[in-house]
């Protein structure tokens, strides 16, 4: 698969400006950034032709995205991975002034609703249904809002460390690989060594016998930090030069300015201030086939915080769980439907088809007096449906969607 079957076609620039309005919601008052930042600027020269090392400082993330946080997924693809699954997801997430920088990696292999298509692993979503899938699903996992998406072919990343001279990244053990049944070999060796782009990307590909998913995100980590810490201070300038320069290569909705400036700020916050996460998640099967379910406590007692600026406006403390039924037989409709809820704070927690593709009307079932309020936000959402209480009491959902023929698809 080559770079350019991974430009989106996919991508709805109507809807994506749908929903860019729909996050106008979440707007601060930013006024302030236009005198912190100069006087920052200030600083770091200062510093600098007093002879220090340049200092770190945060940067405003020169994004148009609205909200308190700015929040860019981007999609590992592996040149002649014909699965066309993400090969590696990580969140990246900073305040709009610069600060609090977090890195959250996501394994690809995290069992979790895949809008419209039901159950299964989180890096499918990007065989299933490309960029928007992929991102709405991470969004439903989270219960967060993304601004930006962005793939990153194995090709971008070897150039990204080429041009920016190469990473240097320090092992304790050496790193080893089968050859043959009963041999292993080092493929990497203990110490420090310079990483040109070819090779940073065959240690992040690396994974050891007997390790699963999980091994992967340390050395993901190491990649990052070690590519962010070229360019503290001041010569953050020279990383956003180096970021934007990559013009339309980049594969994203992003401006390539604003891609370089979102990387900058990351790199001149310095290294006391990065933050690096891995989604808390529980083993499900072991070796490289392993799947993982997210540890749902875990998340929501740290990262959920980290990440609460991103959560969609209105969202309920305890999101409104609903299930999508596709009643009128439209491919991707659960999809459709997905990006109009999930944005307003519903989790989707369940997919699938009627009983039939023969609903002329859209029907919203809550189970409970409790949900009707739910219900009525969700028919105004859509813009269509009847509202029903159901007789049968569920447990894994509040809501229930049946997707009629009078349903259109934001766009359509």
């Amino acid at each position: 698969m080559s770079d350019t079957e991974l430009l989106p076609s996919r991508v709805d620039p109507g809807a994506r400006r749908d929903r860019r309005r729909r996050k106008s919601l979440r707007r601060r008052a930013v006024g302030w950034v236009s005198v912190a930042v100069p006087l920052l600027v200030i600083l770091v020269v200062l510093l600098t032709q007093l002879g220090g090392k340049p200092a770190s400082a945060p940067r405003a993330v020169g994004n148009s995205a609205e909200g308190g946080q700015v929040t860019y997924l981007f999609v590992g693809m592996r040149a002649g991975d014909q699965s066309g699954q993400a090969d590696w997801l990580t969140l990246m997430a900073i305040d709009r002034s610069g600060q609090h920088p977090l890195t959250v990696f996501i394994p690809t292999g995290t069992l979790t609703e895949i809008p419209g298509y039901g159950y299964d692993i989180a890096g499918k979503a990007m065989s299933l249904g490309r960029v928007p899938l992929q991102e709405i699903t991470i969004e439903n996992m989270l219960g967060i809002q993304i601004d930006h998406t962005m793939l990153v072919p194995d090709s971008l990343m070897m150039r990204l460390v080429d041009r920016a001279g190469g990473v240097t990244v320090t092992l304790k053990n050496a790193l080893m690989q089968q050859r043959g049944a009963n041999r292993v070999v080092p493929v990497f060796q203990p110490g420090t060594r310079r990483f040109d782009g070819k090779t940073a990307v065959k240690f992040l590909q690396y994974l050891g016998p007997d390790e699963d998913e999980l091994a992967r995100l340390g050395r993901q980590q190491r990649v990052w930090e070690a590519l962010l810490s070229r360019f503290g201070g001041a010569d953050a300038d020279k990383l956003a030069r180096i970021v934007s320069g990559f013009g339309d290569s980049l594969i994203t909705d992003a401006t390539p300015a604003n891609v370089g400036a979102f990387f900058a700020s990351f790199a001149s916050a310095g290294p006391d201030l990065r933050s690096y996460r891995a989604l808390p998640v529980a083993s499900v099967g072991s070796g490289e086939d392993a799947a993982f379910r997210v540890d749902q406590q875990r998340y929501d007692g740290e990262l959920a915080r980290l990440l609460a600026p991103s959560r969609p406006p209105g969202a309920a403390a305890t999101p409104v769980r609903v299930q999508i039924l596709n009643g009128n037989g439209q491919p991707e409709i659960g999809l459709a439907v997905a990006q109009v809820l999930v944005p307003a704070g519903f989790h989707i927690a369940d997919t699938g088809n009627a009983s039939s593709f023969g609903f002329k009307r859209t029907k919203i079932i809550a189970y409970s007096d409790a949900d009707l309020a739910a219900a009525r936000r969700i028919r105004a959402l859509l813009g269509v449906g009847s509202i029903e209480i159901g007789r049968t009491p569920q447990t894994i959902v509040d809501v229930t969607v049946v997707v009629g023929a009078d349903f259109a698809a934001p766009g359509q």
